[in-house]
Order: C-alpha cells, then structure tokens, then sequence
C-alpha cells in the first residue's frame, strides 16, 4: 500500500515560473492543475487509508468494503463493516471516526480536494 501519508514520501513543493498567458498554447492547461490520473491515483490512495485504518481497528477486517462515489467537487467514502464492529469504528462519543474523518480531510485538502466518510449498516 502507498502510504502518501508519510514524510517519507511527501511531494515537494516546486513552483514553476508563471507563464504569461499571450505565450501559452490556445487550449494549454497550467502546470498547477493536477491531471486526471493524479487525480485519480490521490483518491485510490485514501481509500486505502480507510481501509487499512478499518481493519486495523475492526474484529472482522474481511468484512470491510470501502465503496466511492465521486461528485463535481467533493469525493464520498462509504464505509461497511460488520454490525458488531461499528462501535469500534465509531469509538467513545465519536471520537476515533472524527480523528478518521480530520485526518482524511486533512489529506485530501493538501491535495486540493474535498472527501466525506459516511459510515453505512
């Protein structure tokens, strides 16, 4: 598994110069924009996050099914799990799933994007 989550494997930061836009290429996309395929590469990354996350915490890790559903602006990942493992996923007063719910926040936000977990019986 990827773990983009790791100083290890943090993108660097480059800028590139701003080209002015009378020497761009008609129809040209800026360097910043990140391609479909990063895109797509970044969203399978943090269902994998999830997952791994899930069935670390769960007593029936094969039973765990991460499903995606992608909109205009914001990514929604639908968490199963076994009935009985939902309070482990949940945790006193909700804490682990909001620690699960910032950190995935977190990381899709560094890479310009919006994720939402919903928890489904």
């Amino acid at each position: 598994m990827a773990a983009f989550w790791s100083r290890k494997n943090k993108k660097e930061d480059k800028q590139e110069p701003a080209v002015p836009s009378e020497q761009r290429q008609e129809g040209e996309i800026p360097s910043s924009v990140p391609s479909v395929r990063e895109h797509d590469r970044d969203v399978s990354e943090m269902k994998e996050f999830i997952e791994f996350l899930a069935k670390s915490l769960v007593d029936h890790p094969e039973e765990v099914e991460v499903r995606r559903i992608d909109g205009e602006k914001t990514v929604v990942f639908e968490l199963r799990v076994n009935k009985s493992d939902i309070g482990k996923i949940i945790g006193r007063n909700g804490r682990t799933i909001r620690a699960i719910r910032t950190l995935l926040t977190t990381t899709a936000a560094k890479h310009g994007q919006r994720a939402v977990l919903e928890i489904l019986e």
